[in-house]
């Protein structure tokens, strides 16, 4: 049964009050985009010569109306997702070892490296939104590396940068996630649970 306590902790948790926070503005933008009136031809029209193939018209008029709510949802989600990688490293109520100032200061020096992540990957996002705009606005065909600003943003940007994630992850997995010291706990609350029980044996 939860006590008072135990509500009243919840409630002052700033990392619940964070995502919270967090899922009410990714609901908020998600009803501003079905909301958003219908740019005309938004879902493309019939080709003049391949009759297969739909395409696009204007990509500012399709755009438009909705390119600063994209931004933002967008926005959100890499804030939500760093926010629960760095919830679940920083957070460490199992730790068993060392003490509680070396723990403050661990968690710290965690929590800047996730902060300086989103910061990044916000940034890679906002410049994939920016080039994406100018070639709206501009559409000369310019070419960034291979393919246009835009796409190359997303393709060795977005999709790339989640590797920042996992290098942390891999090199500091002993010092992070599982410590040797939690591991040696965890090993013998196996063995406990895994021994005999002896307490009810004997002669009846």
């Amino acid at each position: 049964m939860m006590h008072a306590a135990d509500i009243d902790d919840t409630k002052s948790d700033p990392w619940a009050t964070g995502f919270l926070v967090l899922l009410a503005a990714l609901w908020l933008l998600v009803l501003i985009a079905l909301c958003t009136p219908e740019a005309p031809n938004g879902h493309g029209v019939k080709h003049a010569t391949i009759q297969a193939m739909d395409q696009g018209g204007d990509g500012n008029e399709r755009h438009e109306r909705v390119f600063v709510t994209g931004w933002m949802l967008g926005s959100v989600m890499i804030f939500l997702f760093t926010g629960m990688l760095a919830w679940g490293t920083v957070r460490q109520p199992f730790h068993v070892l060392g003490s509680e100032q070396c723990q403050t200061s661990g968690s710290v020096g965690r929590l800047r490296w996730f902060l300086i992540g989103g910061l990044l990957f916000e940034a890679v996002f906002g410049m994939l939104c920016y080039s994406y705009w100018n070639s709206l606005a501009d559409p000369r065909g310019d070419f960034s590396g291979p393919f246009p600003p835009g796409v190359s943003w997303m393709l060795f940007g977005v999709w790339l940068f989640p590797a920042f994630f996992i290098v942390l992850y891999v090199a500091c997995f002993h010092s992070w996630i599982l410590p040797p010291e939690n591991a040696r706990r965890f090993a013998e609350l196996v063995a406990e649970c895994s021994s005999p029980d002896t307490s009810d044996t004997g002669d009846a």
